[in-house]
């Protein structure tokens, strides 16, 4: 049975998770000083989770990777399509747009939301599947939260029946290739031999 420390520790883990990224993304679309709540949290992540630094590394260095390989592009080509099928309106790609796709929504965005993902998965040992259902709920919750994008998702392109799963096929296909790269990470980590000293001879 899950001692009432250990739970307490779940917790601790998913507070400093959510709060991570939670303030990462208001930095990015909302600016503000969000960074100290993110050092807080970081703070308290170093405190009292074991294996913090080496979990956030191996989440965020996996999230960036699979965020710029397939989260980015993925968003961009479903943009595209949007645009192609919109009878209207036809949306104009630029490359400061296209930069901040890639780099904003792939790096940063993928990277923090692989950050969550490695933590959760430490504190409840979730499968990449069942992250992966979850992080595409998350994020297509976000959108959908948004008045502009849900009028976007809703009313361009083809309509809700095609954007809304296009753009959640998207991040679900992120989340499962991030938490391939996080398992394969950790078990090259893992399987890594220490280096023996050397010996100094007279």
């Amino acid at each position: 049975m899950t001692s009432s420390t250990e739970r307490g520790h779940h917790w601790v883990i998913v507070a400093v998770a959510v709060t991570i990224v939670a303030s990462g993304l208001i930095s990015i679309f909302l600016g503000g000083p969000t960074w100290v709540v993110t050092l807080v949290a970081v703070a308290v992540g170093w405190r009292f989770v074991p294996g913090f630094w080496r979990t956030v590394g191996l989440g965020a260095l996996g999230g960036a990777v699979a965020g710029a390989a397939v989260l980015g592009p993925g968003f961009r080509l479903a943009m595209r399509v949007v645009a192609i099928l919109d009878p209207v309106r036809h949306t104009e790609f630029t490359v400061g747009g296209t930069l901040f796709i890639l780099i904003g929504i792939g790096l940063i965005v993928g990277g923090s939301f692989g950050l969550m993902a490695a933590l959760l998965r430490k504190a409840f040992t979730l499968s990449g599947p069942v992250m992966a259902v979850g992080t595409t709920v998350v994020i297509m919750g976000l959108l959908l939260a948004d008045t502009g994008l849900r009028g976007e998702l809703v009313d361009l392109g083809a309509g809700p029946w095609l954007n809304i799963p296009m753009f959640g096929a998207v991040i679900f296909f992120y989340s499962l290739v991030t938490n391939r790269l996080i398992d394969r990470l950790a078990e090259r980590k893992t399987s890594t031999p220490p280096r023996e000293p050397v010996e100094m001879q007279a």
